[in-house]
């Protein structure tokens, strides 16, 4: 893995309401937020910009490269959802950075194990805050957050790396 400090630039380092701004320590509460994951999606800067998504329960994440078998055109077939997309190696800090924005839940593969959409609601209420566009207490939103984050960290860390 390339060092954080000389990685290309991440999308969403200069969107207001990045996850590192609303919640700057989160590289300190997190276990392993350098910890390489795979996805299968799109990318800016070289990087993850939203993986592609089911309807059926959102994102695919592997704990390792997971050289997906493809037909004679590209296309892989994982579960019944198909798709012609690449894979892609993020951190485990960049997907949470990048979940947070998208909105999208997410399986972990191969244990199925589900990681839940951020909080639509406690993002907008925080936005709209931020942006001055309605002013509000948003303490509440900012805890619900955290406890996505927090519970989200909790599951992967959980799940025992394949080898």
């Amino acid at each position: 893995m390339t060092p954080t400090s000389t990685r290309p630039k991440f999308w969403s380092d200069d969107f207001d309401m990045d996850l590192l701004k609303i919640f700057p320590e989160l590289p300190t509460l997190i276990r392993e937020p350098d910890r390489l994951l795979w996805t299968v999606g799109h990318t800016t800067f070289e990087r993850l910009n939203h993986p592609n998504t089911w309807n059926s329960h959102g994102a695919y994440l592997w704990l390792r490269k997971p050289n997906l078998p493809r037909d004679a055109h590209g296309w892989f077939n994982v579960e019944g959802c198909v798709d012609n997309a690449p894979e892609v190696e993020c951190t485990w800090l960049e997907w949470l950075r990048d979940a947070w924005s998208h909105l999208y839940p997410t399986v972990v593969m191969p244990s199925r194990q589900r990681l839940p959409g951020s909080p639509q609601e406690a993002f907008m209420a925080i936005m709209y805050d931020l942006r001055g566009w309605q002013r509000r207490d948003v303490s509440e939103h900012r805890k619900r957050s955290l406890r996505w984050v927090m519970s989200c960290d909790f599951i992967l860390s959980g799940i025992p790396c394949q080898r």
